[in-house]
């Protein structure tokens, strides 16, 4: 048995994001996507850097509504271990103190684990900004920026973006049928229930079967795509230089030096939110 988590996603503005995955992407110049399997995801949880502790860790979701900030930290984990980095090492208490700064930063009170009205989620389009601007620090005092990121309309966008930039935030407003599918090890598959709350996870791969693979919650979850339809409530692509190997190229052979300069045309630099 796993145990679930807290959610904690603010609704996702959509209309507050500057670029489309259209924008990044010219989509009538894509191959198909590959057949499943795809994505850099696999059973065995990165190793931290400098521990012996292999996990992607609950980071302080069981304790508060910080999926956000956990999602983030999951990707940017997965971003190193596919590029044969140093895997970044976060924890529950650096997690948490993450979260604290970004609402923070939101214009809200600190969290404090003795007042629950702190606890008052976030919302993951002003995180991705903020990742562009400030950064997720690790528990090491590194911080993590992204250089651009978007946003991605439907699931084949989300699909597309894993393949090509490793990993994607995706928002769901899932039904409460969702915690017992977790923790009973079972894919998340429940089309009949209404959602019950927004949360945020990290969309890493596909796997054999053709589900979507979360990390949430600490642990890996399929997710069937008829299942990511019907709960979807926002998506974000991050391009990150984080993603790059050492010849300048993503595993996916991208040249993010060329994506970089086209971004900075779209007029990337700064805050790519619009409100």
């Amino acid at each position: 048995m796993r145990a679930a988590g807290k959610r904690g996603m603010l609704p996702y503005r959509r209309e507050a994001m500057r670029l489309r995955f259209a924008d990044v992407v010219n989509k009538t110049k894509l191959p198909p996507l590959p057949r499943p399997p795809f994505g850099h995801i696999s059973n065995r949880p990165p190793l931290m850097q400098g521990t012996r502790v292999a996990e992607w860790g609950m980071l302080g979701n069981n304790l508060a509504g910080d999926c956000v900030i956990a999602g983030r930290c999951h990707e940017t984990m997965l971003f190193a271990q596919a590029t044969k980095r140093p895997v970044p090492r976060f924890t529950s208490a650096n997690a948490l103190a993450e979260y604290s700064k970004v609402l923070v930063a939101s214009g809200q009170p600190p969290f404090d684990p003795n007042n629950a009205e702190t606890d008052a989620g976030l919302d993951p389009v002003a995180m991705a900004a903020y990742c562009q601007t400030v950064g997720l620090q690790d528990a090491d005092g590194q911080f993590h920026k992204i250089d651009a990121f978007c946003d991605l309309a439907d699931v084949e966008e989300l699909m597309y973006a894993i393949h090509l930039f490793g990993a994607a935030g995706l928002g769901m407003n899932i039904p409460d049928s969702a915690e017992t599918q977790f923790s009973q090890n079972h894919i998340w598959d429940d089309l009949h229930s209404q959602g019950s709350g927004g949360h945020y996870t990290a969309s890493m791969g596909v796997n054999s079967r053709g589900h979507l693979v979360q990390c949430t919650w600490g642990g890996i979850q399929g997710t069937t795509p008829q299942y990511v339809e019907r709960y979807w409530a926002g998506a974000v692509c991050y391009l990150s230089k984080e993603y790059i190997l050492a010849s300048g190229l993503s595993p996916e052979q991208i040249n993010y030096a060329a994506l970089d300069a086209y971004l900075v045309e779209l007029g990337k630099p700064g805050d790519q939110t619009a409100a």
